[in-house]
């Protein structure tokens, strides 16, 4: 167990026994003392139920990328593979170049019913997808919490996609579906990319997830999230895919980006998300934020590529942002980036919005609007 090349195909991990839900930590053996493990208690699960265990340990090491396992697979020969009811808590420092999640790093087609994290913290500067439930959610994984708790993160820092919950997910509506969650962070942050590196791609980090999310019923309260340059910065998700967004209540302290006098790309910061392809859509979205800073801002929504936005649904959503400061553009609403004007496709749209202070760092008149920009 624990082995790099384990792969476990067994049908059910259970740890209930007459009734008692069975605790696993990490102490030494003489000390007694908290002690750290090197990596995820499996490698490989297949086919497997996880259910009914109470984790609290620390992962440190190069090759560690979660607590349960670094992935988790529903195969043809096995069947479906699931974790409930498992309650998670510690830190995780790694060097990890790949997917790096609290409790699983990657999930195939994986469902997840009341997984929580009483307290989780996540260092993987160089990990590419992070997330404090998962790293990467592909093909079909869902996510529920039932028991209305209280999903706890402490602190997450990743490379490229990071997220409150998941930091990476492949698709969107009827895919990857969350529901019933509320979560709570002190800071979610993204790693420097090189100031120089005009080639890198762009950072995205969301306080559910970096990328391409579908929820409902979803409450997220933080204190902040920061990104860097050549980021996008946003109170529920870094990019926005074919989702499905409903019912769901933002409540952020600060939502900032690194900018810089000179360099090849913005960041761009928003109060819910950026809408970066196509079909997606928003309804009873409610958004709170202290402040939204960065090179280019708005209050709800961006968008920046030339084929994004179409058929973009907004229904209701209500916004309230004390301060909106923008490098070198502001938009209390929508910002659309020139290449993508043409193209957009807003339909159904129904905003309530209050702004306390909006401000353009670089003042030009031409990049500054109250409502669209």
């Amino acid at each position: 167990m624990g082995d790099d090349d384990s792969t476990v195909g067994v049908s059910s991990i259970d740890g209930e026994s007459d009734g008692i839900i069975h605790k696993i930590t990490s102490t030494h053996p003489i000390t007694g003392q908290r002690c750290s493990l090197p990596r995820a208690l499996f490698n490989t699960l297949d086919g497997i139920t996880v259910q009914n265990l109470i984790l609290d340990y620390d992962i440190y090491g190069t090759r560690g990328q979660a607590m349960l396992a670094n992935s988790m697979l529903n195969s043809y020969y096995y069947g479906q593979s699931m974790c409930q009811n498992i309650r998670f808590s510690g830190t995780i420092t790694t060097n990890a170049t790949n997917n790096v999640g609290g409790l699983v790093a990657t999930a195939h087609q994986i469902r997840f019913r009341d997984c929580i994290a009483d307290g989780i913290s996540i260092e993987a500067d160089n990990g590419v997808y992070v997330g404090g439930l998962v790293g990467s959610a592909l093909d079909d994984s869902t996510i529920k919490i039932s028991s209305k708790a209280i999903f706890k993160v402490n602190h997450i820092i990743g490379h490229q996609a990071v997220g409150g919950i998941v930091g990476y997910s492949l698709r969107g509506i009827q895919s990857n579906f969350a529901s019933d969650i509320h979560l709570i962070f002190d800071k979610l942050e993204l790693s420097n990319h090189a100031a120089d590196d005009y080639t890198s791609s762009d950072g995205l980090i969301g306080g559910f997830s970096g990328t391409q999310p579908s929820a409902d019923n979803v409450i997220i309260v933080g204190n902040s999230i920061v990104g860097d340059i050549y980021s996008h910065v946003d109170g529920l998700s870094g990019m926005f895919n074919q989702s499905s967004i409903n019912s769901c209540a933002v409540a952020i302290d600060e939502i900032s980006a690194l900018s810089k006098d000179i360099h090849y790309r913005d960041s761009v910061v928003s109060g819910l998300g950026s809408v970066e392809k196509s079909y997606s859509s928003f309804n009873n979205i409610f958004l709170d934020i202290g402040s939204i800073k960065g090179d280019a801002v708005s209050g709800v929504l961006s968008q920046e590529t030339e084929s994004s936005g179409i058929e973009t649904s907004i229904g209701m959503i209500t916004s309230q942002v004390d301060n909106l400061i923008g490098r070198t553009n502001a938009a209390g609403v929508f910002y659309l980036a020139e290449s993508g004007v043409g193209n957009n496709q807003i339909i159904n749209m129904n905003m309530i919005s209050s702004f306390t202070h909006i401000q353009l760092e670089k003042v030009d008149p031409a990049h500054f609007s109250g409502i669209l920009n």
